[in-house]
């Protein structure tokens, strides 16, 4: 009968071992994680455990179905392959685990046998192929396209962190297959055929003959546990560590309307001076940067040559929160006013990014220390607060010349003034471009012109 033999071939002594580098691996693990929930916690508080059903399907449809990220074909197919070939894996993993370690020590029951083990190699199969395929691009658009959008990461360590993660996975797909072609060479199970890559890697060992494909199995495996348990252990330490991250940041997504602004934290110190001036969400959001690029691609500041790049942004936060003693200061050593200021607010980056993080947010708190406590903006934007608090509008055109368009355009709407009551239906509101910029004047003159066709009573 098809049965999951979990230590075929290995000795008594790896197999308490293992048990023992795991649990060390969970110690690793979890002083990881409590680590950065400790730095979340240093952030100012925020309320995020509102529609918790909403929040729950965005998991569902952003973190496990991917969407935002697929909207960007190649990437997307490359990393859905990846992340769905490690989901198949890592749950086929705890089945084999409760399945040896609990149904069976318990109660001397196995369920991964007879079809329903079949189906099970079947399906780690497929999806530990996908998982190869995936690497493959991933190393392919890497390092033989090489996007922009991936180049010039401020800091030395991210190509060796993302040539870390590539290198773990891939030898954790390979191993793997290597151990179970091996593993089939040796015992040419009735059931082989169920397991077609690993039958494919078992037809090249079976001319080597035993004990060679058993000595060769068994060091693969010693390869292959100690491989996936460094990684695991390694999950918060690394950039793993958006395995995590991700699915937390989407679930604690902003769902207010896209464009609203969060008031500041503190109205005696409005603004972020430090990252401790930042809420936690904020600082989950400097960590949840998979460093994509996404948003460097879709951002009109960037695009024109300005030195703003949203990624760079959040890599140079989150590099700081975890670098502070080196005595740098936020404003001015990790983020330039120049960086900062070349935001036009349009949101582009929050609106493409695959994990939901509020890139915009946190470069407004940054601008809001800037403004209200240091009195530090642009020479253009201190020109545009003065002409709005001399003559109620951008360009600084005297007040008695704001309706002076009406003749010039030929229209004459009724004029309501703020004591009188209305006397028209709509109200038609002019603002400041309509009234001082020559070309938006003729667009308001055209519906002045189409109100007045249709019968509209306006004023």
């Amino acid at each position: 009968m098809p049965i999951r033999e979990t230590f075929w071939n290995i000795p008594h002594w790896a197999e308490i071992a293992q048990y023992l580098l795991g649990f060390l691996t969970i110690i690793i693990f979890g002083y990881g994680v409590i680590r950065r929930i400790r730095r979340w916690l240093k952030g100012k508080p925020e309320r995020r455990l509102d529609k918790i059903g909403s929040r729950i399907w965005s998991v569902i449809v952003q973190a496990i179905g991917q969407v935002r990220t697929l909207r960007d074909i190649f990437p997307g197919i490359m990393h859905f392959t990846i992340f769905w070939g490690m989901i198949a894996l890592f749950i086929g993993t705890i089945l084999a685990t409760v399945d040896w370690d609990v149904t069976h020590l318990i109660f001397n029951v196995q369920f991964l046998k007879g079809w329903v083990y079949v189906v099970y190699e079947l399906i780690l199969d497929i999806f530990g192929l996908l998982l190869i395929v995936g690497l493959g691009m991933a190393i392919y658009r890497r390092y033989v396209i090489k996007p922009d959008r991936l180049a010039n990461m401020p800091g030395d360590g991210f190509k060796r962190d993302d040539l870390y993660v590539l290198v773990m996975l891939v030898l954790i797909g390979i191993t793997g297959y290597l151990v179970e072609g091996l593993r089939i060479a040796v015992a040419q199970p009735d059931w082989a055929i169920w397991s077609p890559v690993g039958s494919a890697i078992a037809a090249g060992f079976v001319s080597l003959g035993d004990p060679s494909n058993q000595v060769l199995h068994f060091g693969l495996w010693i390869i292959h546990i100690l491989v996936a348990f460094v990684a695991l252990a390694s999950i918060p330490f690394s950039k793993f560590w958006h395995l995590l991250a991700a699915p937390t940041n989407i679930f604690f997504r902003s769902l207010e309307p896209a464009g609203k602004m969060n008031p500041p934290t503190s109205e005696e110190e409005p603004g972020a001076r430090e990252w401790t001036d930042f809420t936690w969400k904020q600082l989950l959001d400097f960590e949840s940067c998979t460093r994509c690029g996404r948003c460097q691609d879709v951002c009109p500041a960037y695009a024109s040559g300005f030195s703003l790049s949203p990624r760079d942004v959040m890599i140079k936060l989150d590099s700081h929160i975890w670098e502070p003693s080196n005595g740098s200061d936020m404003h001015g050593d990790v983020i330039a006013a120049d960086e900062l200021w070349a935001c036009t607010s349009c949101g582009a980056c929050v609106n493409i990014c695959p994990v939901f993080i509020d890139q915009l947010g946190s470069i407004i708190d940054m601008r809001r220390y800037l403004v209200l406590m240091e009195g530090q903006m642009p020479n253009e934007l201190i020109t545009l607060n003065k002409n709005l608090e001399n003559n109620f509008n951008p360009w600084g055109v005297g007040w008695s010349e704001r309706n002076d368009w009406m003749r010039r355009r030929a229209v004459n709407p009724r004029i309501l003034s703020e004591e009188e009551d209305p006397a028209f239906d709509v109200l038609l509101w002019i603002g400041c471009a309509g009234s001082f910029d020559d070309r938006y004047q003729r667009v308001v003159a055209s519906v002045c012109r189409l109100l007045d066709r249709a019968g509209v009573s306006y004023g």
